[in-house]
């Protein structure tokens, strides 16, 4: 099958270099060893360390761990990515085949990827240390079925991940309908979730609707959760099944989620947060 190829150009424009950035050119979930860069590509590059080589179509020497989308373009996705580096996706606007610096709102112009298989979009695999996705002006779309993975229906969180200016939508799982944040793990590591500026909407878990987290490591702000559901009647759409024994003692997560959190049980819910 061909590759739909996006042409983006490299270029520096009014300072800004995205020339070191990981360019990615079609939006079709592919591997093959040709001149196209896919999403998948571009991240298994960057979890192999960033060889000088490149690989797959992607990056080359001095490339760094940002991946660029283009803008409402749809990248799909058969099946889901695994995050075993740090690094972050974000979208890019693009005018006359080259990279736009005129001021945009920001979320009116992501980029889309979309599961078209059964599965979750991206799995943050830590290990022995904390690998970090940030996620910047995307539109994450689930698979749109009764339920798409077991443990979060758009994201797997055993790391840290931050979301802004992104749109969750139309994801399914049992625990954890748009995004699972596992607890700890490693040397005192803890699985933390940052969303500010973003909408979730129509997502849907027995419990979790929005969110399942293992420990009260999150936080979200300056967003919209609209229509999600859950359907476990003893939970709630943001749901933490435990809490930190001795949170003074804890270095995996900052004072500041905990204070505005301020969970004293299993359960808490917010309808909006603004």
């Amino acid at each position: 099958m061909l590759k739909k190829s996006i042409g983006i150009a490299l270029l520096c424009i009014a300072g800004q270099s995205y020339s070191a950035d990981i360019i990615v050119t079609t939006t079709e979930d592919i591997e093959k060893d040709d001149k196209e860069c896919s999403l998948r590509e571009a991240v298994e590059y960057v979890n192999r360390g960033l060889a000088k080589s490149g690989f797959m179509g992607c990056g080359g020497e001095n490339s760094s761990s940002t991946i660029i989308l283009k803008e409402k373009n749809t990248y799909v996705l058969n099946q889901h990515i695994a995050i075993k580096k740090s690094l972050t996706i974000r979208a890019v606007a693009e005018s006359d085949g080259e990279f736009s610096t005129d001021e945009k709102a920001l979320g009116l112009h992501n980029a889309h990827i979309q599961m078209k298989g059964t599965d979750n979009l991206f799995r943050i695999n830590s290990t022995d240390t904390l690998v970090q996705l940030n996620l910047k002006e995307l539109d994450l779309e689930g698979c749109g079925k009764t339920s798409c993975a077991e443990q979060g229906g758009l994201i797997y969180n055993k790391g840290q991940l931050i979301l802004e200016y992104n749109r969750l939508f139309n994801a399914a799982a049992n625990l954890g309908g748009a995004i699972y944040n596992a607890g700890k793990f490693g040397q005192n590591l803890t699985s933390r979730a940052q969303i500010k500026n973003s909408l979730i909407e129509n997502n849907k878990a027995q419990r979790g609707g929005i969110l399942y987290s293992e420990l009260p490591a999150f936080l979200i702000y300056q967003s919209v959760l609209k229509n999600n559901q859950t359907l476990d009647n003893s939970a709630t759409n943001i749901y933490s099944a435990g809490q930190f024994a001795d949170s003074s003692k804890d270095q995996g997560i900052s004072g500041e989620v905990l204070s505005k959190l301020s969970l004293k049980s299993k359960h808490v819910f917010f309808s909006e947060l603004v």
